[in-house]
């Protein structure tokens, strides 16, 4: 099957994706759902530096340790 990746909208978290990733397994996908830095379960961390270039640096780590 494919390999899916789930990357959630700025206001959201990885939870976004709580529904749509088992039904997504269940029929043989592997799912990738990164967490981007300062958001949702990272918000703690959420600086002025956050930037784009970081969060495609969180989703391209999530999907090379797949």
């Amino acid at each position: 099957m494919a390999t899916i990746v789930l990357v959630h909208g700025a206001w959201q978290s990885a939870r976004t994706w709580d529904y749509v990733k088992p039904m997504l397994e269940d029929r043989g996908h592997e799912v990738i759902v990164p967490i981007l830095s300062g958001l949702g379960q990272d918000a703690a961390n959420l600086s002025p530096e956050t930037s784009l270039a970081q969060h495609i640096d969180d989703v391209c780590r999530a999907m090379v340790s797949k």
